[in-house]
């Protein structure tokens, strides 16, 4: 497939490891990376993933090998990206919330030659875990920290003196236009897909987002989102080797801990999900604690426009969005300069050379403003999916990828999203969008966080059932919800039926999104139980 012209006019040739050596040469002593326990500046970054990437390669892995890595975010995580890079080697990333099912599926699909992992971390360890999924497949493992019996640890193979020679790298390392990812979706709707990731697309969306979203050379930008996908993967580990910057790296979201290192390290953009937004708008701050932060990168799920509003008020920061998905890619932003009821309401406009359909039931283009299912193409679209071709040919049957999701685009081009289609609810005949409800329950003041999903029921085929955590101890009612649903005018069959007030939503293993599979579970199981009780 040839290489589209607007890659080679954003990009150039240049790869994000070819751009952490060219920082080494002319910028060595700044810092490049930081996290809670590391900083390194560009040259310790480039001299140690020379380093790692051949240690990798003695340990037995070949060019286009995989290598499964399953790290939080951190340095050790940004330095292993670059050393697979270098090594060719093909990274492919799970969180590390995977447990022995995920994992042992992923192990038998990739086959990995390699595998780094987090050893002992938050009392779990992930390299006795990885030993048990592997099943009959053998692999090298690679720890964090402690070491592992007969297992090498990260700092080792980082640190020591390789028998081959740094220039061996240039033999090995991936240009900008090969596959040098697997993306691992999120798993909300099961055994996660793997997707081929050309290193170019994810450089592209992100230097389409730092156009739309302000980034100049030199920012520090933190990633609060894991740095494998999204806005984080984009634009903090392609973008700021080739901008200068610095990469602020935040292991486990904590919204205290997040805001004392947005002050700290004077951050200039922070890549969120709406879970992260919805807990910092409880922070008791004021703008003038953080003067360098100019946005928040929401991405991931939809946003609830009262918590950006929230999170604007008491940080000072412009919230944007960034809209795509790990089967597809990248697919559009807001900008940092567009008002507040598209960058909180939209997901702004298609990005760079990306093309974007509204179509109907039987594939026809809507009307401008009528909702449609989302078909796309363009140079942001990933690989298709690993060693599955029936599943790629299927979401590319009309020539664009098949989002499986509704929306819709104002004149200016504009995107609106309503709703995936596994996530529509469908209420005696009428349909209903869960963000329809979450958007104006997000307003109700005894209301922190909140998910809607369709509940099973043998009349209907499903009611609405609404899942909420409580602000500060407060205990909303099914009645007081509903009574402020109806103030604020929302439609009599799109009212929730049932309430579950929570503690914590569960999230998707790639923490990026509310597991709404996991709510329907709980829910059929409670349904049950109160039926034959």
């Amino acid at each position: 497939m040839p290489v589209p012209d607007l890659v080679l006019h954003a990009l150039g040739t240049e790869s994000t490891a070819d751009a952490v050596d060219r920082q080494a040469s002319t910028n060595g002593d700044a810092e490049a990376v930081v996290d809670s326990r590391v900083r390194l500046t560009w040259r310790q970054l480039a001299e140690r993933s020379d380093r790692l990437a051949l240690a990798l390669l003695e340990l037995g892995a070949e060019r286009n090998d995989v290598a499964l890595v399953q790290l939080p975010n951190s340095a050790d995580l940004f330095l292993v990206r670059v050393a697979c890079e270098k090594a060719g080697l093909v990274l492919a990333a799970v969180p590390p919330s995977f447990r022995r099912a995920e994992l042992r599926a992923l192990i038998a699909h990739l086959r990995p030659t390699v595998a780094i992992t987090a050893g002992v971390w938050h009392d779990r360890d992930y390299a006795a875990l990885l030993a048990e999924a592997a099943g009959e497949w053998t692999f090298r493992i690679v720890v964090r920290g402690d070491a592992a019996p007969g297992s090498p640890t990260l700092a080792e193979l980082s640190e020591r003196q390789p028998v081959t020679s740094s220039e061996y790298l240039r033999r090995t390392r991936f240009t900008l236009f090969e596959r040098a990812q697997i993306a691992t979706t999120s798993g909300s709707t099961g055994t996660p897909k793997c997707t081929e990731v050309p290193s170019y697309a994810r450089a592209l969306t992100g230097w389409s987002q730092a156009q739309r979203f302000g980034v100049r050379a030199g920012d520090t930008l933190a990633a609060f989102t894991p740095m494998v996908a999204g806005a984080a993967e984009a634009l903090v580990y392609h973008m700021v080797p080739r901008l200068g910057g610095r990469a602020v790296l935040l292991e486990h979201f904590d919204a205290p801990v997040a805001c004392a290192l947005l002050a700290r390290e004077e951050i200039v953009g922070a890549t969120v999900v709406p879970t992260m937004l919805a807990r910092l708008a409880q922070e008791p701050v004021h703008p003038a604690q953080f003067p360098q932060l100019r946005f928040f990168a929401s991405h991931g799920a939809p946003l609830a426009p009262e918590h950006a509003r929230l999170v604007e008020e008491r940080f000072g920061a412009r919230i944007v969005q960034a809209y795509g998905t790990s089967d597809y890619g990248g697919i559009a932003a807001t900008s940092i300069d567009d008002p507040p009821e598209v960058r909180w309401g939209t997901v702004g406009k298609p990005l760079h050379g990306t093309e974007l359909r509204v179509v109907d039931d039987h594939g026809d283009d809507v009307p401008v403003g009528t909702v449609g299912r989302l078909l796309v193409r363009g140079p942001h679209a990933l690989g298709g999916y690993y060693r599955a071709g029936a599943s790629t040919r299927e979401s590319w049957r009309t020539g664009y990828f098949d989002l499986q999701e509704y929306g819709w685009q104002a004149p200016d081009g504009t995107l609106t999203l309503v709703g995936r289609a596994r996530d529509l609810i469908i209420r005696g005949g009428q349909n209903i969008f869960p963000s329809d409800v979450e958007q104006v329950l997000a307003r109700h003041p005894d209301v922190a966080e909140v998910a809607v999903i369709g509940m099973p029921d043998a009349e209907l085929g499903e009611r609405v059932c609404a899942f909420v955590v409580p602000r500060d101890g407060r205990m909303p009612t099914l009645a007081s919800i509903v009574h402020f649903l109806r103030q604020e005018g929302l439609a009599s069959y799109k009212l929730p039926e049932r309430l579950e007030v929570v503690e914590r939503l569960p999230l998707v293993p790639t923490g990026n999104k509310i597991d709404k599979r996991r709510l329907l579970d709980y829910i059929r199981q409670k349904l049950a139980m109160e039926r034959s009780s």
